[in-house]
């Protein structure tokens, strides 16, 4: 919203305008409306405990489906 008024050239090439963000989220709240509809199918498909998997090895990992250990830690 300020971002105009303040430093326009540096933040017209370093940061995205309020006006983007503002589309930005319409958009995602769009796409994401069927997935997260109450009387959607594809609410009982999430696994809601897959951010609180702990795993072993690379084979209790493959087994589980779990792809990562922690920030940029892929398996």
């Amino acid at each position: 919203m300020w971002s105009h008024q303040m430093m326009p050239e540096m933040f017209n090439s370093v940061y995205g305008s309020d006006a983007f963000f503002i589309n930005l989220g319409s958009v995602m709240l769009r796409l994401s409306a069927p997935v997260i509809s109450p009387s959607s199918n594809h609410v009982v498909r999430i696994q809601p405990t897959y951010c609180l998997a702990t795993v072993g090895d690379r084979q209790d990992a493959r087994a589980r489906k779990v792809h990562m250990i922690g920030p940029l830690q892929y398996l």
